[in-house]
């Protein structure tokens, strides 16, 4: 198992989520403009990135 910041996973969706909040300070990214196409991104995304990763979040404790 490995922790939560060696999951490219979960960085991605704290990039995603950022340049959301970053959108809507800002406008730098045009993420309330096109939402639908975010929501794209970021599903294919997720979805690449679950095919590529095989090992799972947490601790051997948690096995236990």
């Amino acid at each position: 198992m490995k922790s939560w910041f060696q999951s490219k996973t979960i960085w991605a969706n704290i990039i995603l989520a950022a340049l959301g909040i970053i959108s809507e300070v800002s406008n730098i990214f045009p993420v309330s403009q096109y939402p639908k196409l975010w929501v794209s991104i970021t599903a294919v995304l997720n979805i690449l990135l679950r095919l590529i990763t095989g090992t799972p979040i947490g601790t051997d404790a948690a096995k236990k």
